[in-house]
């Protein structure tokens, strides 16, 4: 979401956060993928993923907005950030259902959000399909980052799967830590930061 030299220093990657360890309360609501079978023969099964990665791309309004607050956002190795705004996580491991894509995918490295010598760092991502959330661990606890809208998954393309333009919003746990910790009024509850798209691969069975 900015320019930084390292990454632009929050940019949930992935990540925000929490440092008080408190759970999201937001009323917000996230559409979650539906992923009923179509038949008794037709049972879901599960894809065990191994690799690929999660992008959270800042929406320009976004990165404009914080830019001119002062706030940089930076990537946690081995995570990446590429201007404007746009980090890249390195997923490992999780699980999900078959079809639909319904579960959690955990990733590598982290975001920074930095103003004036005050910084808050979440790492750890998972993305959670199921509940519409993207959780990371700040300061020893997990909390609920991002609500994510998430719409229908692409078709499987040669053993990977896709989810795109899934909408980001701050929860209000994460708008609340962020002000009080960098000590802002920037951040608002709902606010939608960016988009996310993963690429995901795995092994699939019962």
């Amino acid at each position: 979401m900015l320019d930084h030299a390292k990454a632009v220093g929050v940019g949930i990657v992935v990540v925000l956060a929490a440092g008080c360890g408190a759970s999201s309360n937001s009323s917000s609501t996230s559409t979650q993928i539906s992923t009923t079978p179509t038949s008794s023969s037709h049972a879901a099964t599960r894809l065990v993923v191994s690799g690929k990665h999660t992008t959270l791309a800042f929406t320009p309004a976004a990165a404009s907005e914080l830019r001119a607050a002062g706030i940089t956002i930076d990537a946690v190795a081995p995570a990446t950030i590429a201007k404007p705004a746009l980090l890249n996580f390195p997923s490992y491991a999780g699980q999900l259902t078959l079809p639909g894509l319904q579960g959690e995918v955990s990733h590598h490295g982290g975001i920074t959000f930095g103003h004036s010598g005050k910084s808050i760092t979440a790492t750890d991502l998972v993305l959670n399909t199921a509940a519409g959330l993207l959780t990371a661990m700040v300061g020893g606890q997990r909390v609920a980052l991002l609500h994510l809208i998430i719409r229908r998954p692409s078709p499987e393309s040669n053993g990977e799967f896709f989810l795109n333009g899934v909408v980001a919003k701050l929860t209000s746990t994460t708008a609340l830590l962020l002000n009080r910790d960098l000590v802002v009024t920037v951040f608002k509850d709902g606010q939608q930061l960016g988009t996310i798209s993963a690429l995901i691969t795995g092994t699939q069975g019962n």
